[in-house]
């Protein structure tokens, strides 16, 4: 299989240029969610952070919508890490919250082995690469459908399997205006992270210990979306720039510890946003000391050529 060339940036400005956080739209409740972070833990968060409303919706100019990918390709590059506030919409969310409760309801949940207690996740999808003992499924779950077009507005309808894809939803949807690929996949694209190895609502429970830190590949991206307001308090997803980690480009070298960045930096942020950082970056899900549970759906990007199931890789998205 030849080589994919790499599209490292859409052009000169937008990898030589860091986005400057004063020129993003107010967001009280990402501001509020700031404000529990020491202060060199805060700037770099705000480093790593656009606001996509303004571009968030069907009318949107599109050179706007191209200019922002622009700058949440060039922070990744950059900081390796990128939050995009105002990326998922209510509607959105609501489904991915009452996919995960009813799949929950339904027993669908697997406790983690370290916390049995405290920490579980609800798999949504899983690649033929992730079968195993933990894993005896793959495609998505029965229960899924409503997420799956939820996340991905252009799927396909023609689905042979009626488990797969819910019908009916799409027929409703096809009513509403044509959607545009979601911010986030258009990032993990630009990168060639198109293998999906699995969508998976992961739950830090009320009193959940924090994970122990870890990695979750060479080279990708994890995306995150929290189905509710993630504060300091509530086991944010904390990651560790001060351990040497791969760049997101093949044959990058190692990244080293910028001497202007928090050695570990807690991503806060309000129901809505997405979180991408680099897969190769050590962190860990923080200890949840808040009243309420703290459910993010998580989606593990990579290069197709990872994945190691018999046949290839599938797009997650297609019949």
């Amino acid at each position: 299989m030849a080589k994919k060339s790499k599209s490292r940036s859409f052009s000169a400005a937008a990898t030589n240029t860091r986005h400057d956080p004063s020129s993003k739209p107010s967001n009280n409740k990402a501001e509020y969610l700031l404000q529990g972070l020491p202060d060199a833990e805060r700037r770099h968060l705000e480093r790593c952070t656009l606001d996509a409303c303004a571009i968030n919706n069907n009318n949107a100019n599109k050179s706007d919508r191209d200019s922002l990918v622009k700058q949440a390709v060039s922070i990744l590059e950059q900081e390796h890490c990128l939050v995009l506030h105002n990326c998922l919409s209510c509607n959105e969310i609501q489904v991915l919250q009452e996919t995960y409760g009813a799949l929950r309801e339904h027993g669908q949940t697997a406790i983690g082995e370290k916390d049995p207690t405290r920490r579980s996740g609800t798999r949504l999808y899983n690649c033929l690469c992730q079968l195993g003992p933990a894993c005896d499924f793959y495609d998505w779950k029965p229960g899924a459908e409503q997420a799956r077009a939820c996340l991905n507005p252009k799927a396909s309808s023609t689905c042979s399997d009626s488990s797969y894809y819910d019908y009916q939803y799409y027929q409703q949807q096809q009513q509403q205006p044509t959607k545009k690929k979601p911010l986030w996949k258009e990032i993990t694209d630009h990168f060639h992270f198109t293998h999906i190895a699995r969508v998976e609502v992961v739950t830090s429970h009320v009193g959940c210990r924090a994970q122990g830190w870890h990695i979750d590949g060479v080279h990708g991206l994890t995306v995150i979306m929290p189905l509710t307001d993630v504060g300091v308090r509530q086991g944010p997803t904390e990651l560790d720039f001060s351990i040497d980690f791969v760049g997101l480009w093949e044959g990058d070298p190692k990244v080293r510890n910028a001497a202007d960045a928090a050695k570990q930096m807690r991503a806060v942020m309000p129901a809505g946003s997405v979180l991408l950082f680099n897969a190769n970056v050590s962190h860990r899900g923080s200890a949840n000391i808040g009243r309420v549970d703290r459910p993010i759906c998580v989606l593990d990007c990579s290069l197709e050529s990872t994945c190691l199931a018999k046949g290839g890789p599938r797009d997650v998205w297609s019949v």
